[in-house]
């Protein structure tokens, strides 16, 4: 099979909400861990649910 172009085969992307740091800033309540990928700063490929491959 072929590798899935969105994350090159690794199952997983950066995460969007974060945009892979793991936490998010907000004016009001200051530096918070990211809700979407848990602090990780990675989330499963939406393109290949995480397979790796296309």
């Amino acid at each position: 099979m072929a590798k899935c172009s969105k994350c090159s085969g690794r199952g997983v992307i950066e995460c969007p909400k974060c945009e892979g740091r793991g936490e998010n800033t907000y004016l009001i309540h200051g530096t918070c861990t990211c809700s979407r990928c848990k602090g990780k700063g990675m989330v499963t490929c939406t393109q290949c649910a995480g397979t790796g491959e296309n």
